[in-house]
């Protein structure tokens, strides 16, 4: 009976977690906020690797991130073995240890035009692994996108 108590307790706390991180987030999202494109839940990436996505705002003081998954590093992406104990790691030269923890940008971002009320973004996937990103808006997941690459 503890362990299913224990249960529910988890499972409240998380459901009350879960409320507040939602209000949080509709609060820091401003309401004018919207994609005009894509209109899809996915971009279609060609051989240029490039991709637009436009939006509207009225708050002017918004912060917009673009993150892609998986997450890469020179260690992933190079095939390099990691060590079995993360302390290993930190006994290599600062050099060595950027190559385990470092991430590598799956997007760049190679412009950004602010006309009025609407926002561009043109942007680069420069990541063969990638599967999806978020567009983040003042910290706070407003769209998942999965990626195709042609």
């Amino acid at each position: 009976m503890l362990l299913i108590s224990s249960i529910n307790s988890f499972s409240q706390d998380f459901k009350a977690m879960q409320k507040e991180y939602e209000e949080r987030k509709a609060e820091a999202i401003p309401k004018s906020f919207k994609i005009i494109s894509p209109i899809q839940d996915f971009i279609l990436v060609d051989e240029t690797r490039t991709f637009t996505i436009e939006m509207v705002c009225l708050d002017p003081n918004i912060s917009i991130l673009l993150l892609g998954f998986p997450y890469e590093t020179y260690a992933t992406k190079h095939n390099l073995e990691r060590p079995a104990d993360v302390e290993e790691i930190y006994k290599l030269p600062a050099e060595e240890q950027n190559k385990f923890f470092k991430l590598i940008p799956s997007i760049e971002v190679i412009e950004t035009i602010k006309e009025g009320n609407k926002i561009t973004i043109y942007a680069k996937v420069t990541s063969e692994n990638i599967e999806e990103f978020n567009l983040d808006i003042n910290n706070y997941t407003y769209k998942t996108f999965r990626v195709l690459l042609e």
